[in-house]
C-alpha cells in the first residue's frame, strides 16, 4: 500500500462545500435508504461486529442518545453537502455504496469522512483501519487499486477528546483552528485488494453465522478489533463502546457494573 497527503482533492472538496453555502449549488436530500437485513461492507468492515449482529437478532433495537445522533448526523450532513452518494451495487452477498457518484479526475472513487481527532498529526492509516479496509474494499468492489479520502476535522486542530500528550494536539503555539479539511491519496496492488476481500469475507460468514444461530461472535474475535484509547492520566478503555446503543446489554463492555466501558 502506498498513501500520500492530496492538497489538490482537499480543495475541490473545500470549494463545493463553499459553492453550496454561498448558494452557487444545491445540497443534496440527506437520507438512509432502509438496508433491511442485507448485509453491508460497513457491517463487516468496521471495528465491531456485535453491533449488526444485535441490529438483526433483538426484537427492540435500542434508539441511539442524543450525542451520538447529533455526531452522526454532522457527519452526515458534510457528506451530502459536497457530493451526491453513488447507487449500491452487491458484491459475493455484501452491499456497498460510495459517498460520490462523481468524484473529480483520475479517481473513481473518492470516501468522504468526519473525525474529532485533531486534524495535526492525524494519520488515517494509523488512527483509522477501518476507514482503509473498508475502502480496499470498496476498490475491490469497483474494480480498480486507487482512491481519494477526504476528512472534515470537527474539531479543526485540536481534537475533541484528551488524548495522550502529544498524541493530536498541535504544537505549542500554533493557532487553534475549529475546522478543516484534508485528502489523502490511497494505492493499492491487487494482492491486497484480494487479500482484504477475503477477510471481509470471512467476517461476513462469521456474521450470518452469528445471526442464524442466535449465539454472539467470540469474544476474541470481538476484542482483537476494539481500539483501546491511553488518557493522558494513564487510563484506558473501549472508546467505540462509548456511543454504542447496545451497551446496556453487551457482554463485552462493563456499562451495567461500573457506568464505565470495559478496562483493556
Amino acid at each position: 500500500m502506498n498513501y500520500y497527503e492530496n492538497p489538490r482533492l482537499a480543495k475541490i472538496y473545500i470549494e463545493r462545500d463553499r459553492d453550496m453555502i454561498e448558494g452557487r449549488r444545491s445540497m443534496p436530500e440527506i437520507t438512509y435508504e432502509p438496508r433491511g437485513d442485507s448485509l453491508h461492507l460497513s457491517d463487516v468492515g468496521d471495528l465491531c461486529l456485535l453491533q449488526p449482529f444485535f441490529r438483526r437478532t433483538m426484537s427492540y433495537v435500542p434508539p441511539l442518545d442524543t450525542e451520538s445522533l447529533v455526531v452522526f448526523t454532522r457527519g452526515r450532513v458534510f457528506e451530502r453537502a459536497i457530493a451526491i452518494e453513488g447507487k449500491p451495487i452487491c458484491v459475493d452477498g455484501i452491499w456497498m455504496t460510495i459517498d460520490d457518484a462523481e468524484p473529480p479526475d483520475p479517481f473513481k472513487i473518492v470516501e468522504i469522512k468526519s473525525t474529532e481527532w485533531g486534524m495535526h498529526f492525524f494519520d488515517p492509516v494509523e488512527k483509522t483501519p477501518q476507514w482503509i479496509e473498508r475502502g480496499m474494499g470498496y476498490c475491490y468492489g469497483h474494480g480498480v487499486t486507487e482512491m481519494g479520502l477526504v476528512v472534515f476535522f470537527l474539531s479543526g486542530n485540536k481534537p475533541d477528546f484528551q488524548p495522550r500528550r502529544g498524541e493530536s494536539y498541535p504544537p505549542k503555539g500554533t493557532p487553534i483552528i475549529k475546522g478543516g479539511v484534508r485528502a489523502w491519496t490511497l494505492e493499492f496492488t491487487q494482492e491486497e485488494l484480494d487479500a482484504n476481500w477475503l477477510e471481509m469475507l470471512r467476517r461476513k460468514d462469521l456474521l450470518i453465522s452469528a445471526i442464524e444461530s442466535g449465539t454472539p461472535i467470540d469474544d476474541n474475535e470481538i476484542l482483537a478489533r476494539l481500539p483501546v484509547r491511553v488518557w493522558k492520566n494513564g487510563k484506558k478503555n473501549y472508546w467505540l463502546c462509548n456511543g454504542c446503543r447496545f451497551r446496556g446489554m453487551c457482554h463485552i463492555t462493563a456499562w451495567k457494573e461500573f457506568g464505565v466501558p470495559a478496562v483493556a
